[in-house]
Protein backbone atom coordinates (compact mmCIF):
# COMPACT_ATOMS: atom_id res chain seq x y z
CA UNK A 1 0.00 0.00 0.00
CA UNK A 2 3.14 1.97 1.33
CA UNK A 3 4.54 1.54 -2.41
CA UNK A 4 0.91 2.41 -3.99
CA UNK A 5 0.68 5.83 -2.40
CA UNK A 6 4.10 6.75 -3.59
CA UNK A 7 3.44 5.71 -7.15
CA UNK A 8 -0.06 7.51 -6.59
CA UNK A 9 1.60 10.02 -5.58
CA UNK A 10 4.67 10.70 -8.19
CA UNK A 11 1.84 10.28 -10.82
CA UNK A 12 0.11 13.50 -9.28
CA UNK A 13 3.07 15.12 -8.99
CA UNK A 14 3.66 15.05 -12.58
CA UNK A 15 0.33 15.63 -13.50
CA UNK A 16 0.53 18.79 -11.31
CA UNK A 17 3.95 19.45 -12.52
CA UNK A 18 2.40 18.95 -16.07
CA UNK A 19 -0.22 21.17 -15.48
CA UNK A 20 1.73 23.98 -14.28
CA UNK A 21 3.78 23.55 -17.23
CA UNK A 22 0.92 23.71 -19.41
CA UNK A 23 -0.51 26.92 -17.71
CA UNK A 24 2.87 28.75 -18.14
CA UNK A 25 2.75 28.11 -21.90
CA UNK A 26 -0.49 28.46 -22.46
CA UNK A 27 -1.77 31.43 -19.70
CA UNK A 28 0.56 33.22 -18.24
CA UNK A 29 3.30 33.88 -21.06
CA UNK A 30 0.93 34.68 -23.52
CA UNK A 31 -0.81 36.94 -20.76
CA UNK A 32 3.20 38.49 -20.39
CA UNK A 33 3.66 38.43 -24.32
CA UNK A 34 0.41 40.78 -24.42
CA UNK A 35 0.79 42.90 -21.82
CA UNK A 36 4.20 43.74 -23.08
CA UNK A 37 2.54 44.66 -26.73
CA UNK A 38 0.05 46.45 -25.36
CA UNK A 39 2.72 48.67 -23.20
CA UNK A 40 5.04 48.59 -26.42
CA UNK A 41 1.71 50.09 -28.48
CA UNK A 42 1.13 53.16 -25.99
CA UNK A 43 5.10 53.72 -25.83
CA UNK A 44 5.02 54.03 -29.66
CA UNK A 45 1.82 56.27 -29.11
CA UNK A 46 4.24 58.74 -27.20
CA UNK A 47 6.99 59.60 -29.82
CA UNK A 48 4.41 62.17 -31.02
CA UNK A 49 6.07 63.86 -27.88
CA UNK A 50 9.22 64.09 -30.28
CA UNK A 51 7.12 66.63 -33.03
CA UNK A 52 9.03 69.70 -32.65
CA UNK A 53 6.24 72.10 -33.33
CA UNK A 54 3.92 72.42 -30.53
CA UNK A 55 1.24 74.62 -30.20
CA UNK A 56 -2.78 75.21 -30.83
CA UNK A 57 -3.54 75.40 -35.11
CA UNK A 58 -6.48 77.42 -36.48
CA UNK A 59 -8.09 76.32 -39.31
CA UNK A 60 -9.02 78.85 -41.69
CA UNK A 61 -12.67 79.30 -41.62
CA UNK A 62 -13.06 79.01 -44.70
CA UNK A 63 -12.14 75.41 -44.32
CA UNK A 64 -9.71 75.64 -47.38
CA UNK A 65 -6.51 73.51 -47.93
CA UNK A 66 -3.98 74.91 -49.72
CA UNK A 67 -1.18 73.48 -52.31
CA UNK A 68 1.45 73.98 -50.03
CA UNK A 69 -0.69 71.80 -47.61
CA UNK A 70 -1.50 69.00 -49.65
CA UNK A 71 2.28 68.89 -50.88
CA UNK A 72 3.72 68.60 -47.38
CA UNK A 73 0.84 66.01 -46.39
CA UNK A 74 1.89 64.01 -49.15
CA UNK A 75 5.47 64.28 -48.80
CA UNK A 76 4.94 63.35 -45.28
CA UNK A 77 2.76 59.45 -46.15
CA UNK A 78 4.63 59.00 -49.05
CA UNK A 79 8.19 59.29 -46.76
CA UNK A 80 6.64 56.68 -43.93
CA UNK A 81 5.44 54.41 -46.91
CA UNK A 82 9.00 54.09 -48.22
CA UNK A 83 10.84 53.69 -44.82
CA UNK A 84 8.24 50.76 -44.76
CA UNK A 85 9.36 49.58 -47.68
CA UNK A 86 7.93 45.83 -48.60
CA UNK A 87 6.53 45.59 -44.53
CA UNK A 88 3.81 48.14 -46.00
CA UNK A 89 2.02 45.25 -47.52
CA UNK A 90 1.75 43.49 -44.20
CA UNK A 91 0.63 46.03 -42.80
CA UNK A 92 -2.11 46.99 -45.30
CA UNK A 93 -3.02 43.31 -44.75
CA UNK A 94 -3.48 43.27 -41.12
CA UNK A 95 -4.97 46.66 -41.52
CA UNK A 96 -7.86 44.71 -43.18
CA UNK A 97 -8.33 42.60 -40.11
CA UNK A 98 -9.00 44.89 -37.80
CA UNK A 99 -11.36 46.52 -40.13
CA UNK A 100 -13.23 43.63 -40.41
CA UNK A 101 -13.44 43.11 -36.77
CA UNK A 102 -14.58 45.91 -36.05
CA UNK A 103 -17.95 45.35 -33.65
CA UNK A 104 -20.70 47.66 -33.91
CA UNK A 105 -18.29 50.37 -36.05
CA UNK A 106 -16.72 51.07 -32.28
CA UNK A 107 -14.58 48.64 -30.96
CA UNK A 108 -11.95 45.78 -31.83
CA UNK A 109 -11.62 42.47 -29.56
CA UNK A 110 -8.55 43.69 -27.35
CA UNK A 111 -7.43 39.48 -28.52
CA UNK A 112 -7.28 40.82 -32.54
CA UNK A 113 -5.52 44.28 -31.47
CA UNK A 114 -2.85 41.87 -29.42
CA UNK A 115 -2.59 39.76 -32.29
CA UNK A 116 -2.60 42.38 -34.93
CA UNK A 117 0.20 44.50 -33.27
CA UNK A 118 2.67 41.42 -32.13
CA UNK A 119 2.61 40.80 -35.88
CA UNK A 120 3.45 44.30 -36.64
CA UNK A 121 4.63 46.12 -34.13
CA UNK A 122 8.44 46.69 -35.63
CA UNK A 123 6.98 48.09 -38.87
CA UNK A 124 4.88 50.33 -36.79
CA UNK A 125 7.52 51.75 -34.33
CA UNK A 126 9.74 52.35 -37.73
CA UNK A 127 6.69 53.95 -39.14
CA UNK A 128 5.95 56.49 -36.75
CA UNK A 129 10.12 57.42 -36.00
CA UNK A 130 10.01 57.87 -40.25
CA UNK A 131 6.33 59.95 -40.04
CA UNK A 132 7.84 62.41 -36.61
CA UNK A 133 10.55 63.12 -38.76
CA UNK A 134 9.12 63.72 -42.22
CA UNK A 135 6.66 65.67 -39.80
CA UNK A 136 9.36 67.94 -38.76
CA UNK A 137 11.23 68.44 -42.00
CA UNK A 138 7.55 69.83 -43.18
CA UNK A 139 7.19 71.99 -40.24
CA UNK A 140 3.95 70.35 -39.64
CA UNK A 141 2.56 70.32 -35.86
CA UNK A 142 0.39 67.47 -35.16
CA UNK A 143 -2.98 69.13 -34.95
CA UNK A 144 -2.33 70.66 -38.27
CA UNK A 145 -1.38 67.67 -39.76
CA UNK A 146 -4.27 65.94 -38.50
CA UNK A 147 -6.47 68.77 -39.55
CA UNK A 148 -4.75 68.61 -42.90
CA UNK A 149 -5.45 64.58 -43.38
CA UNK A 150 -9.01 64.99 -42.21
CA UNK A 151 -9.96 67.44 -44.86
CA UNK A 152 -7.61 65.87 -47.58
CA UNK A 153 -9.47 62.68 -47.18
CA UNK A 154 -12.98 63.99 -46.59
CA UNK A 155 -12.63 65.74 -50.59
CA UNK A 156 -11.57 62.45 -51.50
CA UNK A 157 -14.45 60.85 -50.35
CA UNK A 158 -12.68 58.14 -47.95
CA UNK A 159 -13.31 57.76 -44.14
CA UNK A 160 -10.13 57.52 -42.04
CA UNK A 161 -10.00 54.75 -39.01
CA UNK A 162 -7.55 54.74 -36.58
CA UNK A 163 -7.34 52.45 -32.96
CA UNK A 164 -7.49 54.81 -30.24
CA UNK A 165 -4.24 54.53 -28.17
CA UNK A 166 -6.04 56.04 -25.28
CA UNK A 167 -8.61 53.04 -25.21
CA UNK A 168 -5.80 50.59 -25.00
CA UNK A 169 -4.06 52.58 -22.27
CA UNK A 170 -7.33 51.76 -20.80
CA UNK A 171 -7.48 48.40 -21.35
CA UNK A 172 -4.24 47.31 -19.49
CA UNK A 173 -5.71 48.28 -16.32
CA UNK A 174 -9.89 47.31 -16.97
CA UNK A 175 -11.42 44.58 -17.91
CA UNK A 176 -12.30 46.05 -21.09
CA UNK A 177 -12.60 43.10 -23.72
CA UNK A 178 -13.06 45.64 -27.10
CA UNK A 179 -10.44 48.85 -27.85
CA UNK A 180 -12.51 51.81 -29.15
CA UNK A 181 -11.50 52.89 -32.90
CA UNK A 182 -11.78 56.53 -34.34
CA UNK A 183 -12.75 57.43 -37.43
CA UNK A 184 -13.27 60.73 -39.44
CA UNK A 185 -17.07 62.07 -39.76
CA UNK A 186 -18.69 60.37 -42.94
CA UNK A 187 -17.51 62.26 -45.69
CA UNK A 188 -19.67 65.10 -46.71
CA UNK A 189 -19.55 68.03 -49.01
CA UNK A 190 -15.92 69.44 -48.71
CA UNK A 191 -15.44 72.82 -50.11
CA UNK A 192 -15.09 72.77 -53.95
CA UNK A 193 -11.38 73.86 -53.82
CA UNK A 194 -10.43 71.23 -51.92
CA UNK A 195 -12.52 68.58 -53.98
CA UNK A 196 -10.28 70.16 -56.77
CA UNK A 197 -6.97 70.02 -55.26
CA UNK A 198 -7.18 66.59 -53.74
CA UNK A 199 -7.94 65.63 -57.21
CA UNK A 200 -4.33 64.74 -58.36
CA UNK A 201 -3.66 62.43 -55.39
CA UNK A 202 -6.57 60.32 -54.85
CA UNK A 203 -5.20 57.09 -55.96
CA UNK A 204 -2.26 57.69 -53.44
CA UNK A 205 -4.66 58.60 -50.31
CA UNK A 206 -6.42 55.24 -51.44
CA UNK A 207 -3.12 53.34 -51.36
CA UNK A 208 -2.10 55.36 -48.23
CA UNK A 209 -5.19 54.56 -45.82
CA UNK A 210 -4.18 51.69 -44.11
CA UNK A 211 -1.36 53.67 -42.59
CA UNK A 212 -3.92 55.53 -40.25
CA UNK A 213 -5.24 52.57 -38.95
CA UNK A 214 -1.61 52.67 -36.57
CA UNK A 215 -1.76 56.26 -36.05
CA UNK A 216 0.61 56.89 -39.34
Amino acid sequence: MRKLAFGCFGVLAILAAAGAFWAYVHIVEPTREYLAAMQRTVAIGDLDRGITRKGPFVPPASGELTPAMAERFARVQQSVRDALGHRFDELARRAGDLQQAVKSGRTVPIGTVMDVYQDVMSAVEDGKRAQIEALNKAGFSLEEYEWVRRQMYEAAGLLVTSIDVESIRHALTSRDEGVRVKSSPAPGEAPPKNRELVQPYVDKLKAWLPLAWFGL
